[in-house]
């Protein structure tokens, strides 16, 4: 599931997300509810940064930097198709 953090991220979206493990191995630094605070803490993040769209925009910058000098993306899609290559076989 983390490639659709760095998806997002490359594309300049910033990213509502629990701190937790793998997760924030992905993120770009920022303040992200812990877990125990439950969806209403990714509530208030989403809100926030709806009603702050300039806020939205750094944070989608901050996160598309993030990942142009934290190249994971490659990793990942790597790391994914050799799992789904076992699964369904070698393309043609």
């Amino acid at each position: 599931y983390g490639m659709v953090y760095l998806e997002a991220q490359a594309t300049g979206l910033p990213v509502v997300a629990q701190n937790r493990d793998g997760v924030r191995d992905v993120l770009a630094p920022g303040p992200y509810p812990d877990p125990e605070d439950g969806p209403i803490a990714l509530a208030a993040m989403l809100d926030d940064l709806l009603q702050d769209p300039d806020r939205a925009a750094i944070a989608g910058a901050t996160a598309r930097q993030h990942i142009a000098t934290h190249p994971l993306i490659g990793t990942a899609s790597k790391t994914f198709w050799n799992a789904a290559t076992k699964l369904i076989g070698p393309s043609s």
